[in-house]
């Protein structure tokens, strides 16, 4: 069960410090890619296709990979 104190959430859709945070929030969407949600990033890495073979295409170089810090090919390139 979640209780919500409206008169608390309306002071605070209303306050400054969180209307900040939303708009850094959405500025940090808009640079990484975010379009609409769901927005998928596997590792970082933007999901391009949401299909199984979209994560296929993200994860299984990821499961290949030798060490934690290799590359592997990124979504869309």
């Amino acid at each position: 069960v979640v209780r919500v104190r409206l008169d608390r959430a309306r002071e605070d859709l209303a306050s400054d410090d969180v209307k900040a945070a939303v708009q850094e929030d959405m500025a940090l969407a808009q640079r990484v890619g975010v379009r609409g949600t769901p927005t998928i990033f596997v590792n970082g890495r933007l999901l391009q296709t949401r299909s199984l073979d979209g994560f296929k295409q993200i994860i299984d170089p990821l499961l290949q990979a030798p060490a934690a810090g290799a590359r592997t090919p990124r979504a869309g390139r």
